[in-house]
């Protein structure tokens, strides 16, 4: 038997780091849902008979600036946050020493029995 002593990376940054990937995704998912909305007024508007121009400079810096940047802004901020200290902790927190012991295959030996011919 021999034992052989393996480093595993704490369980609290790969954590965070899955965390900050589901926030990430969060905010995508909130991006194109925003998108959508402002998609969905302007056709609703265009439908009532006002002019593209006016609808699209009315819409546009209340609804659609505010609906991009915010998701980037708040789900990326903290996705990023969250992916950065799981890489610090990475870094920085003790690393377990797992201890795997490997044991020596029995070799077996096929029985031949006669058949008595």
């Amino acid at each position: 038997m021999s034992k052989e002593t393996k480093m595993k990376r704490p369980k609290v940054a790969m954590a965070l780091k899955i965390g900050g990937i589901v926030v990430g995704l969060f905010g995508l998912a909130s991006l194109i849902n925003n998108i959508m909305i402002f998609s969905t007024t302007l056709k609703q508007a265009l439908e009532q008979g006002y002019p593209k121009e006016m609808v699209m400079e009315a819409i546009v810096p209340s609804q659609l600036l505010p609906g991009i940047f915010e998701p980037i802004a708040i789900y990326g901020g903290l996705a990023l946050l969250m992916f950065a200290a799981g890489v610090v902790a990475c870094k920085f927190l003790p690393q377990e020493e797992v201890v795997v012991e490997e044991e020596e295959e029995e070799v077996v030996e096929p029985v031949v029995v006669d058949p008595g011919f």
